[in-house]
């Protein structure tokens, strides 16, 4: 049975597909920039790397004005500087990039013993020019790489005849039971997230699916030059899907910010098998967050989870200060890690109940999205409940652009009502209308059960 929904949904979209832009991918530039990548890092390798942050004051005190490249011979109180490291503690330099946002230097050591890693942080963050130290560290997006089974397909009430199309052209508007939990249809009458610009850090995404490449605006690749592994990766594509696929298109589905713009900035690597699993780093996130700070987001999309982490903690909490949004996954293995550990980020789960998360639960098994080469799949993870909560949050920015977004949190999480039930998009968008409490009793209609298939 799946493998025939799956070919149906392959061979609708694929008669639909039309030549489309392509848009060029290729890595930031950034002045005194060592590396645009960490190609050859690979998630055995964690435990040998060593991430040191200076200041700008301090690495233009060293480099005094002078590039500094993997081919150009470096300055010379800089070349001191990185030999003095090597030398004292077996270091070898892999990665330099400046992270303008904090205003600091983002540098990557190679550690020549891993035994000897933590006492070589302790003593490098007493070193002159070193502002902090850290671990490199691995995250992983929050997907369970596992696909839903016939029988639970041919059960579920959403698949025996559906919702209501609520007047989309879209065919498969059908199948998305958490379009209904959360009442973003009758959101719809007050904002479909034009204009909002969303931050996906994930892998890549399929620029070229029919749902997509009218809404993606901008791409960043901060781990590789591979721009055809950047439009197969599944993941990013299905997280962009929930939250900004096209409507009335009469393909597909509709996203929960149709109108919405993503960038698509990948920092993330497929793991293994059908590419529903990947990996991230320290390093790569800290560059992709940085420059969604930089380009002025009104939300980052984070879909993953690790260990908490102090680099991208700072940076997460620049973007709040920016009133950026953040919405992060809850993970079972790191409940309190990064993101959703960190103060301000909305922490979302597909489950109830993970031992010290204090997270909003959204639709996040079983749901339908986009697949790149113009497909659509089912997909399971926090990372889709995320994704639902980040299309919600673009819908409160469109409606309220300026919103606090202490404010715009304290909103999302207020429409959750107990059951555990998803938060609902109609009573955020009422509330801020002109009507208010007489708009939001629209929304005072029964919704289906279970938010946490």
């Amino acid at each position: 049975m799946r493998k025939i929904i799956t070919a149906a949904f392959a061979l609708t979209a694929g008669l639909l597909v039309t030549a489309c832009q392509t848009l060029t991918i290729q890595p930031t530039a950034a002045p005194n920039a060592m590396d645009t990548t960490m190609s050859s890092f690979r998630e055995q390798d964690a435990e040998r790397y060593i991430i040191l942050t200076m200041t700008d004051a301090a690495h233009e005190e060293l480099v005094r004005g002078e590039r500094v490249d993997r081919e150009a011979e470096l300055p010379p109180l800089y070349a001191r500087f990185l030999s003095n490291l090597s030398r004292t503690y077996g270091l070898r330099r892999v990665a330099d990039w400046p992270l303008s946002s904090l205003d600091i230097r983002c540098l990557v050591f190679e550690v020549a013993d891993t035994r000897d890693r933590d006492s070589t942080i302790a003593a490098l963050s007493r070193e002159r020019f070193v502002e902090s130290a850290q671990r490199l560290s691995t995250f992983d997006v929050s997907s369970d790489g596992k696909q839903p089974s016939a029988v639970a397909l041919a059960q579920s009430s959403y698949n025996q005849g559906g919702y209501d199309q609520g007047g989309y052209n879209d065919p498969y508007r059908k199948l998305q039971y958490g379009f209904d939990e959360m009442q973003i249809a009758e959101a719809h009458r007050w904002a479909t997230g034009k204009g909002v610009r969303v931050a996906v850090i994930d892998t890549g995404l399929d620029t070229r699916h029919p749902e997509l490449r009218e809404r993606i605006t901008g791409i960043r690749n901060f781990v590789d030059r591979d721009g055809d592994a950047f439009n197969a990766d599944v993941h990013g594509t299905a997280v962009a899907g929930v939250i900004a696929a096209a409507s009335n298109n009469k393909v597909g589905l509709v996203g929960v910010a149709p109108e919405a713009d993503l960038l698509g900035l990948k920092a993330c690597w497929k793991s293994e098998g059908d590419g529903r699993t990947a990996r991230c780093s320290t390093f790569t996130l800290a560059k992709a967050l940085n420059f969604a700070i930089d380009q002025g987001v009104d939300i980052i999309n984070l879909s993953l989870g690790g260990p908490s982490d102090p680099l991208l903690a700072r940076l997460v909490a620049r973007a709040l200060e920016r009133n950026i949004l953040v919405i992060g996954a809850v993970t079972p293995k790191w409940p309190g890690g990064f993101p959703a550990g960190v103060s301000g980020v909305v922490a979302v789960s597909n489950v109830a109940a993970i031992d010290g998360a204090g997270s909003l639960i959204a639709p996040g098994t079983q749901v339908l999205s986009t697949k790149p080469q113009s497909e659509y799949d089912f997909y399971s993870g926090s990372s889709f409940s995320t994704a639902y909560v980040a299309g919600m949050a673009a819908l409160i920015r469109q409606r309220k652009p300026h919103l606090p977004g202490n404010v715009a949190r304290e909103l999302i999480a207020t429409t959750a009502q107990s059951g555990p039930r998803a938060p609902n998009a109609c009573r955020a968008l009422a509330r801020l209308s002109a009507a208010g409490a007489g708009a939001e009793s629209d929304c005072d209609v029964a919704r289906p059960e279970a938010a946490q298939r």
